[in-house]
């Protein structure tokens, strides 16, 4: 079961650090984080030559694909002390700029590693009125920009999972007779139930397939998007992927970058 941080991303410097946002949704856990963080802070000088405590922690990034506001969300959770992760500790969000090219990869590696993806950050703390507000802390992710991330994600999950095509970006393709069933069926319409299928190669065709039926063929019309993505199945065979069914398409999920 799925309940520590083994994986951390890649780190940026400090000052290219993000900000946890949304955390007045998560007011008490925010406040709670803050006071546990500050028992492991230490005493600094900040650039300015202010007084400041700074606390290193390592948060969970977890996606949720169930989001109203953006279905590529990514939740900040403070592990418990015993690392466990538990949505009740979400402090905050990531920034939606940070999502769309994070989430697919933190998915992918949570399923290589079968563990939690976790970021660098720092809690700081400033005095007012000569005590420092524990309770308040200003925290930060240390979160490297995404070609770092998509670097360090390849060579992760192709020791994990060398035989699969992860979901990161997506094209449109052609339907089937078997993609507007299962579409009828309500599956593989969202994000948390992506259709797992087998990519593979039949007379010269780059076909996705379930059962050893076609749900789309993907060099109809002449489309280039899935030139690399036939590349591969040409080197190594047939690989697994997932795509998501869409009333007037099929979308395929390849690891061409966005």
């Amino acid at each position: 079961m799925i309940d520590k941080v083994l994986t951390l991303l890649p780190t940026c410097e400090p000052e290219y650090a993000s900000g946890v946002v949304g955390r007045d949704y998560f007011r008490s856990a925010y406040r709670t984080a803050s006071q546990r963080l500050f028992e492991a802070s230490v005493e600094q000088r900040s650039d300015e030559g202010d007084q400041v405590r700074v606390a290193e922690f390592a948060p969970a990034i977890v996606p949720v694909l169930d989001n109203d506001y953006n279905e590529q969300a990514l939740a900040v959770v403070l592990p418990d002390e015993d690392g466990s992760v538990r949505l009740k500790n979400q402090v905050g969000w990531l920034p939606d700029r940070r999502c769309a090219t994070l989430q697919p990869r933190v998915v992918s590696l949570m399923r290589a590693t079968n563990a939690y993806v976790g970021a660098a950050g720092t809690a700081s703390y400033r005095r007012s009125d000569r005590r420092w507000d524990k309770s308040d802390a200003a925290l930060r992710l240390r979160i490297a920009q995404w070609e770092d991330v998509h670097t360090a994600a390849i060579e992760i999950v192709r020791r994990a999972e060398p035989d699969v095509e992860q979901p990161w970006v997506g094209h449109y393709a052609s339907l089937t007779d078997l993609a507007r069933r299962l579409y009828s069926q309500g599956r593989g319409r969202s994000e948390a139930d992506l259709l797992h299928v087998r990519y593979e190669i039949r007379d010269d065709a780059l076909v996705a397939t379930v059962n050893d039926e076609i749900v789309t063929d993907m060099t109809r019309n002449g489309r280039d998007f899935f030139d690399p993505l036939r590349a591969r199945v040409e080197e190594q065979g047939a690989v697994w992927g997932w795509v998501r069914l869409h009333q007037g398409a099929v979308e395929v999920r390849t690891e061409d970058r966005p």
